[in-house]
């Protein structure tokens, strides 16, 4: 089938370094913490991709995916904020937001951008006058 050719060649295209995740979160908890120290707050997004590729990356790549699940659960608990793709529904399940799979095209990019600042101004990291400031630009 299909989904199984997509899937030997993700599976062909992946490679995974376990030591990897460990210096990753190493380097982000340095990173927050030297942000934390400047009195800011670290904010982490994961951008959205067209949801069947995620599902089927995840399906494949599944100790990957809880590690990383794990590793934000982590980072959010030492104080960071987290926004992850699941979060923007409107973007990640219209394929016309999209050049390809992963990378948004200029209409995805302004919409995604609207509702990050949403989620942003949800968790308390964002005001509104910056939200209006954003958009004022966008209008011009």
């Amino acid at each position: 089938s299909r989904r199984r050719e997509r899937f030997k060649q993700l599976e062909r295209a992946r490679y995974f370094d376990h030591h990897i995740e460990d210096r990753t979160e190493a380097a982000l908890r340095r990173i927050h913490d030297k942000v934390r120290a400047n009195g800011g707050t670290l904010i982490m997004v994961e951008t959205p991709t067209v949801r069947p590729f995620v599902e089927a990356t995840m399906e494949l790549n599944k100790e990957e995916a809880d590690g990383f699940a794990a590793m934000i659960a982590r980072m959010r608990s030492r104080g960071a904020v987290t926004v992850v793709s699941t979060q923007f529904p409107e973007v990640s399940d219209d394929y016309a937001m999209f050049r390809d799979a992963v990378h948004l095209n200029a209409p995805g990019a302004k919409q995604f951008s609207r509702s990050l600042a949403r989620v942003l101004r949800a968790k308390g990291v964002l005001g509104d006058q910056a939200c209006n400031e954003i958009y004022s630009a966008q209008a011009d």
